[in-house]
C-alpha cells in the first residue's frame, strides 16, 4: 500500500504539499465579449442554486463563482504551477 502524503514526507521530506480539483468552463477562443458575459452570469446563477450547492457538497466540492478574468488568471497560475513540477520532476510523456 502507498503511503499517505503525512507519511512520504516524514520518509522523504516534501514539504508542503497542495493539491486540488477545479471544474470550468471553457469555449473557443475569441468568443464574443458579450457572450462571455451572458455565459458567466447564467453560470454564476446556476452554481449558487441550491440543488447545485447540494450536490457539489455531496462530493466535497465548493462552488466558487467568479468572473471570466479570474478564472483566466487561476488557470494560468496552474499551468505555470504544474509546467514546473513536471519540468523538475522530469515528467515525459510516453
Amino acid at each position: 500500500m502507498s503511503p499517505t502524503v503525512a507519511e512520504a514526507d516524514k520518509e522523504y521530506g516534501l514539504g508542503q504539499f497542495e493539491s486540488s480539483t477545479w471544474f470550468g468552463l471553457f469555449g473557443p477562443r475569441n468568443l464574443a465579449p458579450d457572450i462571455v458575459a451572458k455565459l458567466n452570469v447564467a453560470l454564476n446563477k446556476v452554481i449558487v442554486s441550491p440543488d447545485v450547492v447540494e450536490r457539489f457538497a455531496q462530493i466535497d466540492a465548493e462552488p466558487l463563482p467568479g468572473t471570466p478574468d479570474k478564472f483566466a488568471t487561476m488557470v494560468a497560475k496552474e499551468r505555470v504551477r504544474w509546467s514546473n513540477l513536471i519540468k523538475q520532476a522530469q515528467i515525459n510523456a510516453e
